[in-house]
């Protein structure tokens, strides 16, 4: 948890540096925390996609995704 959190510091500080950064990323609840924009791929296409914040507060991404 200390190396994810030393990592995910290191990645916003870069991206408020002005560093455009791509993150693949399976904790999903992570990156919708550190995103400004998100997408979804199912089966090798995008199958949701649009600003993190509204995708955190998606039914389908909560469910299938964030357990709620």
């Amino acid at each position: 948890p200390k190396a994810v959190d030393q990592l995910v510091e290191a990645l916003c500080q870069l991206n408020r540096d002005g560093l455009t950064i791509l993150l693949v990323e399976q904790d999903v609840f992570t990156a919708l925390e550190i995103s400004k924009r998100s997408y979804v791929i199912e089966s090798g296409k995008v199958a949701i996609s649009g600003l993190s914040i509204v995708l955190h507060d998606n039914p389908k991404i909560q469910e299938a995704y964030l357990g709620m």
